[in-house]
């Protein structure tokens, strides 16, 4: 494959450990375009101290390792290692701005959305938008100049599927739609964890209600379907990328048995009756059920009543 005739000889090319080589960002792109995310690790890992005598060539080659590493390092899921290797990226001296600087940027903010700890309730995602505001003030002229080419990033009031619609060409062209595709589904997901701090009990109904952006994005689909782009938007996205843009009961109630098993939420389905119950310390499956039962009872009794008279 390449990759472990490449991993030996930035070993013989080495000095020491800390040595960065011309064989680094080529090593990291074979590894990127093969998938050998594990394998990469012995390498990526290392703190780069030195490197070439010449001083453009050592900026050059370690900024395309950066970039690499961090698309790497995406790979694994390890956020924040990426989150720093992009900011390397970034923060390369360069006298004009290149092109991978830019791509960076624009995972870096898709990344600060993914790795967000701000509450869902926050005022339209405004503290994760204030945060995207620090890293372009932390860059100077460059932060600006980059937030101008990467506007569409950095203004987007949520990253959802209206985004997708908005910005697919460059999405695509960026190849951002899979990091994309993780913040709505985290998002998603926190919309869901939000209604477990104030509801008991919803109908799966009410739940997919509540995801509005999904169902509204389905009606603008409809509305708008015979345009040339939302065509292929709908070859591409829907079938490669499969993005819920339909939501049915059973849809919802598979991503909600997925969080229950991984233990974002407690709570539990009731597939009969296609409600969801969201554990309390003080309050039974059974309890609530039998509590619904009773109410049914009583409202049968009345019509039964009603009908009599």
């Amino acid at each position: 494959m390449g990759v472990k005739p490449l991993k030996v000889a930035i070993e013989k090319l080495q000095e020491k450990d800390t040595q960065f080589t011309p064989l680094h960002p080529l090593f990291a792109l074979l590894c990127v375009n093969a998938k050998c995310y594990r394998q990469a690790l012995p390498v990526i890992r290392k703190k780069i101290l030195s490197g070439f005598v010449n001083e453009f060539h050592d900026l050059y080659y370690s900024m395309n390792y950066n970039y690499y590493r961090g698309l790497l390092f995406l790979g694994l899921e390890e956020y924040e290692q990426a989150k720093h290797c992009f900011k390397l990226v970034i923060d390369t001296p360069f006298s004009t701005v290149h092109i991978l600087q830019i791509q960076a940027f624009k995972k870096l903010v898709l990344l600060i959305w993914l790795t967000s700890t701000h509450n869902i309730n926050d005022n339209e995602h405004k503290a994760i938008r204030v945060e995207i505001k620090g890293v372009v003030l932390a860059k100077g002229v460059l932060g600006k100049y980059l937030e101008d080419l990467c506007e569409d990033y950095c203004k987007a009031e949520s990253i959802n599927n209206f985004f997708i619609i908005q910005n697919y060409d460059s999405i695509v062209k960026d190849t951002n739609m899979g990091l994309v595709k993780q913040v709505i589904k985290k998002l998603r997901n926190e919309v869901i964890e939000s209604m477990t701090q104030t509801n008991t009990m919803l109908t799966i109904q009410e739940i997919d209600e509540r995801l509005a952006q999904h169902r509204e994005f389905c009606d603008i689909f409809e509305e708008t379907q015979k345009t040339n782009v939302l065509k292929q938007f709908k070859d591409v996205v829907m079938e490669d990328c499969k993005l819920d843009l339909d939501y049915k009961d059973d849809d919802l109630s598979t991503i909600l048995i997925k969080m229950i098993k991984s233990g974002k939420i407690k709570a539990k389905i009731h597939m009969k009756k296609k409600i969801v119950v969201f554990e309390d310390e003080n309050i039974s499956l059974q309890k609530l059920v039998k509590q619904l039962e009773n109410q049914n009872t009583e409202i049968i009794e009345v019509l039964q009543e009603v009908e009599k008279n």
